[in-house]
């Protein structure tokens, strides 16, 4: 079965690009696998609505942009999700990092394919 690790960044693919690997990683305010089906539907509703933005698709990696107000809400309970329907499933959600964050604060949403 293919899924999709999904990780969530306040880094633009520009700073990303430059920034060093400690950078990266501190960036990071999110990640998870997820291996059922609709795990992506909370992204493709994000996009419908407009709320945000697709920028590369092809899953190596799809990357979207939106307002951290649009995203944060959805990480917790996509992570649950993932883990019910993988008991083995581990995620890693950065709390300290996401409080950080202003409502209007661009976001980058990387999803790889995994299969």
């Amino acid at each position: 079965m293919g899924g999709w690790n999904i990780s969530i960044s306040t880094l633009t693919e520009e700073e990303k690009d430059r920034a060093d690997i400690p950078t990266i990683r501190a960036s990071q305010l999110a990640h998870w696998d997820v291996y059922r089906h609709g795990g992506l539907d909370w992204i493709d509703d994000l996009v419908a609505s407009g709320k945000a933005v697709q920028l590369a698709k092809g899953g190596y990696p799809n990357r979207y942009t939106a307002n951290a107000a649009d995203v944060l809400p959805h990480i917790e309970d996509e992570c649950v999700k993932a883990s019910e329907f993988d008991r083995s499933h581990r995620w890693t959600v950065h709390k300290e990092r996401i409080a950080a964050c202003r409502d209007d604060q661009l976001l980058t949403l990387y999803v790889w394919d995994l299969s």
